[in-house]
């Protein structure tokens, strides 16, 4: 183990103790892995050596977009622009 996982160990028992108890304390792990999570990300985004074929840097830092968040806001776009037509359609008649 690394000297930053020992580090992040500790922290983590610190704060949540040296046992997890899931079943009467799930969230703790969510916790856990939103808190910590982030630090086991690979930087260069698990390419090869030498970075062929490394994809292109993410404008959102910090965060990740999920497909329910995307389609969220596709469905809210998409009713936008269905009251925007019933509108134009009611006004030119």
């Amino acid at each position: 183990m690394t000297r930053e996982q020992k580090s992040l160990v500790n922290k983590i028992v610190k704060k949540y103790g040296p046992v997890l108890d899931l079943k009467a304390n799930p969230e703790a792990m969510i916790e856990i892995l939103r808190q910590f999570g982030p630090i086991f990300d690979d930087p260069d985004g698990g390419s090869k050596p030498g970075g062929v074929g490394s994809p292109p840097p993410c404008i959102v830092e910090n965060e990740r977009v999920l497909l329910d968040d995307m389609m969220a806001a596709v469905l809210k776009l998409t009713r936008e622009v269905a009251a925007i037509k019933k509108a134009v359609t009611a006004q030119a008649k």
